[in-house]
Order: C-alpha cells, then sequence, then structure tokens
C-alpha cells in the first residue's frame, strides 16, 4: 500500500509502516557490471511504525516539525 499525506508518503508491507518524505531525490551510481550511470530514487525515511495509531501521532509530530511558519 502507498498512501499520500500531504507531504509525506506512507508505506506498507505485511509486516511496518513506514513514513517517508514525498520528495524524491536522485543519485547517479556506477554500475560495476555494465560500468554505466543509473539514476537511483532516494526518499528521506522518518520512521517504522508496528501500529497505525503510532504512525498517525508521529505523522503530526513531523508536520508540526516541518512547518517553518510555527515559530
Amino acid at each position: 500500500m502507498k498512501l499520500v499525506v500531504g507531504d509525506y508518503l506512507i508505506e506498507s508491507d505485511s509486516r511496518q509502516l513506514i513514513l517517508k518524505s514525498k520528495e524524491v531525490n536522485f543519485t547517479e551510481v556506477k554500475d560495476k557490471k555494465t560500468g554505466t550511470m543509473k539514476k537511483i530514487e532516494n526518499r528521506k525515511i522518518y520512521g517504522y511504525f508496528s501500529s497505525l495509531p503510532a504512525l498517525i501521532k508521529n505523522v503530526g509530530k513531523q508536520i508540526l516539525l516541518d512547518n517553518d511558519d510555527v515559530k
């Protein structure tokens, strides 16, 4: 499952929920076998959670921490 909430991406597998940034950064890496350059997708990971209530609590906290309007 992939769910976008504001500036955040929530992904899940059978065991956990992962809170990531929606923004994608690309890094170029040289492939050892072929010698060609590849672009690898990177996202900032804010945390791994085993329950939905814990994830929701941390999404709210992260929104407040990332907000530049709050001082």
